[in-house]
């Protein structure tokens, strides 16, 4: 998947962070990686994936970012920060 999201120039939003930080850590060069907490239900991911749009329209081009979105004390918070692919 992540290489398919990269050839078509994807944004790919999972909530499975622990597999896809490895994944694009890889990659040379990636659209953004959106990761929502685990552990809410289908309501809330739907509110925190609309948050993450906001914010992605916010903070302009996504190339080679991480977007990070969780709750604290009920509110999104949004994490975005750049993830370069590993030199290993």
């Amino acid at each position: 998947m992540a290489r398919y999201a990269a050839e078509g120039d994807f944004v790919v939003v999972t909530n499975n962070a622990s597999d896809f930080r490895g994944l694009y850590a890889t990659r040379s060069l990636h659209g953004d990686l959106v990761i929502i907490i685990r552990g809410v239900n289908r309501e809330r991911q739907r509110q925190l994936f609309r948050g993450a749009l906001e914010e992605l329209a916010r903070i302009g081009e996504p190339i080679n970012r991480v977007l990070e979105v969780d709750l604290e004390d009920d509110e999104a918070t949004f994490h975005d920060y750049d993830r370069p692919a590993s030199d290993a």
